[in-house]
């Protein structure tokens, strides 16, 4: 097994701040942990994708392989949060699944703190890929990085006799 990280990168969606809840949203996807989004409008949670919230689409994931995990923790500027292991999406996971992931990042549904609901591509309001993904305690209301730790049995793997020849045997 093999294990790489990720980052949200707004690959397929820029970080997007409909209602102008944050500052310098475009740092949840600018590969930093020293810059950040802060929620200037801590007004509560409403549960939708317009109030409150970033959305963001696309992580800079690549590789080959077969997935058979994929977890996902938070930045604040300051701190990590924990890894929360997700759902698998429907059709299972891919490298093209884990690279076209959508967030929806909202301050105000921990009391106080920052929650990020990943989704799979296009189903955005559809099926969350854990209840909630992953949750931090920030009572600033700011989030710098999100990533996405994928868990892989590699294609490189030797396969002896068949790649790498083994010398022909001779009886004693």
């Amino acid at each position: 097994m093999s294990v790489a990280t990720f980052y949200l990168d707004g690959s397929d969606l820029s970080p997007t701040d409909s209602d102008s809840a944050w500052d310098n949203e475009a740092n949840i996807a600018d590969g930093n942990t020293v810059t950040y989004a802060e929620n200037t409008n801590s007004s509560g949670f409403a549960g939708e994708p317009a109030n409150n919230a970033i959305l963001c689409h696309g992580t800079n994931a690549s590789g080959s392989g077969d997935i058979s995990q994929v977890r996902v923790r938070l930045h604040n500027g300051s701190d990590w949060s924990s890894y929360v292991t997700l759902n698998s999406p429907v059709a299972g996971w891919s490298w093209e699944a884990v690279a076209r992931l959508e967030t929806f990042t909202e301050f105000g549904n921990m009391d106080p703190g920052v929650s990020t609901f990943i989704y799979e591509d296009g189903d955005l309001e559809g099926t969350i890929l854990g209840v909630p993904t992953v949750e931090m305690a920030d009572s600033r209301g700011r989030i710098s990085k999100v990533e996405f730790e994928v868990t892989y049995t590699s294609d490189s793997t030797p396969t002896v006799g068949v790649k790498y020849p083994l010398p022909a045997f001779k009886r004693p």
